[in-house]
C-alpha cells in the first residue's frame, strides 16, 4: 500500500457512509409515511364501523337513549320506545312521547 492509496480509501469510505445515510433517511421517511397512512386508515375504519354499528338494533337503542337523556332548559322531556328502519334513510320512530312538568304534551 502506498500513501497515495490511503486518502482514496478514506474518501471512498466517506462516500459510502453518505450513501448509507441517504438510504436510511429515505427508509425512515417511508416508515413514518406508512405509519401516518396506517393510522389515518385505522381512524377511517373505526368511523365506518361506528356508523355501521349505529344502524343496528343496539345502535337504535343507543340513539333512543341519547334522545331520552336530552334535558332542554324549557323543561321538555322526550321518550322514544323504538326506532325502526335505517337511521340514514327511512327511519321510523315508534311511540314518541314529549312531556313537560305538567304532563304529556304529545304522544305519537
Amino acid at each position: 500500500m502506498t500513501p497515495d492509496d490511503e486518502p482514496e480509501s478514506v474518501a471512498g469510505e466517506a462516500e459510502r457512509e453518505n450513501e448509507t445515510r441517504v438510504v436510511v433517511g429515505k427508509r425512515g421517511k417511508l416508515t413514518w409515511t406508512r405509519r401516518i397512512v396506517g393510522v389515518l386508515l385505522l381512524i377511517v375504519a373505526l368511523f365506518a364501523a361506528a356508523a355501521a354499528l349505529l344502524d343496528t338494533d343496539i345502535g337504535h337503542r343507543f340513539v333512543a337513549d341519547r334522545i331520552a337523556a336530552l334535558k332542554p332548559a324549557n323543561g321538555l322531556r322526550f321518550k322514544v320506545a323504538r326506532i325502526d328502519g335505517s337511521l340514514y334513510s327511512n327511519a321510523r320512530i315508534s311511540d314518541l312521547t314529549i312531556s313537560d312538568s305538567k304532563g304529556v304534551v304529545l304522544r305519537a
